[in-house]
């Protein structure tokens, strides 16, 4: 009995497979990337790409199963379409793409005259269980390898589908390699899938450790510098405005608490003031950018706006209570307040004048915001 062609289906099925998934991760990436790059790039930009990719691949196969010759080439094809169809259906994020994904296979079908009633509701059936799998599979998080099943089950009624009643005989031997070489594709792009999304864990989490303060999880001294100079560079017209903050009297809290008084206040006046900004303007940043010192960084930030923003950080400083074994602690803030003018060389001399203005505050009584031109005591 002459297996080549049986190996010869399970090789190239399997090497179209990982070859589509490596084009398909790198186009994501790169899409990823110019996501990151520009905060104008709209829905189409950031998913058609991989949409038009995967469109592309499917009518290629119809392409390469309609002019081949050969049984097995025709068949490893249909093998190569089906599974990229089936697979992709996962990777939809919406039900536009999952649509258009959709009409795209089913006018290659149409193409070959093999949809019969019978196949038009196999079909419609196989899309609505894969693409309803995204609501089902949250079912099934601690049987993960149940992820993959309703995959197979579909492929193994398309093979039986297409060896009982397909237009162009399928020989059994040939039939069973494709689904073998069906299965082994969908199990080697389910790997490969889960460790992409490992990488991008371990990944994400090392960004955030490099990044992050570790004990008051605001961002760091490095992140703030490049996060400073990147928006000072690029702000043209637009205002920016930046409040460097002290913790008032921090040395005599940790001599009279301790340290470990000490860090859980860093932590309470961090988790305040990060709450307080997330619920205003996603755009303003928070940093911890020395031991008692903070930053926050507000683009497209008016100088009037900029001081509501101290304000009401002031406010929430005030309903800021840290118990202690008898009693509670008070914090108080002294900030000081800049806005970027043409006067400013670089975002360092940006940075000083507003450090200039915190120790000003300091200097003067702390609980209190200084800026350009005032000196105002907390209301």
């Amino acid at each position: 009995m002459n297996f080549a062609p049986y190996i010869t289906t399970i090789f190239i099925v399997i090497i179209s497979m990982l070859g589509f998934i490596s084009v398909y991760a790198q186009i994501d990436a790169g899409t990823r990337k110019r996501v990151v790059s520009s905060r104008a790039l709209g829905r189409a930009q950031s998913v058609y790409p991989l949409l038009i990719y995967i469109c592309l691949m499917v009518v290629l196969m119809r392409y390469l199963y309609g002019t081949a010759s050969n049984t097995m080439l025709f068949w490893a094809f249909v093998n190569v379409q089906s599974t990229i169809l089936i697979y992709s259906n996962l990777l939809t994020s919406n039900l536009v793409g999952f649509a258009i994904i959709q009409l795209v296979a089913a006018t290659t079908y149409i193409s070959t005259g093999a949809m019969t009633i019978t196949n038009w509701a196999l079909f419609l059936c196989a899309c609505f269980l894969i693409y309803a799998e995204r609501w089902y599979v949250k079912l099934w998080s601690n049987q993960r390898w149940l992820y993959i099943l309703p995959a197979i089950v579909v492929g193994t009624i398309f093979w039986v589908a297409m060896y009982l009643g397909a237009p162009r005989p399928l020989p059994l031997g040939l039939a069973i390699a494709n689904f073998i070489a069906f299965v082994w594709a969908y199990l080697a792009l389910w790997d490969f899938d889960q460790y992409v999304q490992h990488d991008q864990r371990i990944l994400a989490k090392l960004t955030h450790e490099v990044q992050y303060d570790a004990l008051t999880h605001a961002r760091n001294w490095a992140t703030f510098r490049s996060d400073l100079n990147d928006t000072f560079d690029n702000h043209d017209d637009h205002p920016l405005a930046l409040i460097t903050i002290d913790v008032d009297h921090f040395k005599q809290i940790n001599d009279t608490y301790g340290h470990l008084m000490g860090n859980q206040t860093l932590i309470a006046f961090s988790r305040q003031l990060k709450q307080l900004l997330s619920n205003q303007n996603d755009s303003y940043k928070f940093y911890r950018t020395g031991g008692e010192e903070f930053a926050i960084l507000l683009p497209n930030t008016s100088l009037d706006t900029a001081r509501k923003v101290v304000h009401d950080c002031q406010l929430a400083l005030k309903t800021l209570a840290i118990p202690l074994t008898e009693g509670q602690l008070q914090v108080t803030a002294s900030f000081g307040l800049a806005v970027a003018n043409p006067n400013d060389d670089s975002a360092t001399n940006f940075f000083k004048r507003s450090d200039r203005y915190l120790y000003q505050s300091k200097n003067n009584g702390r609980d209190r915001l200084t800026d350009e031109s005032t000196d105002t005591e907390v209301a």
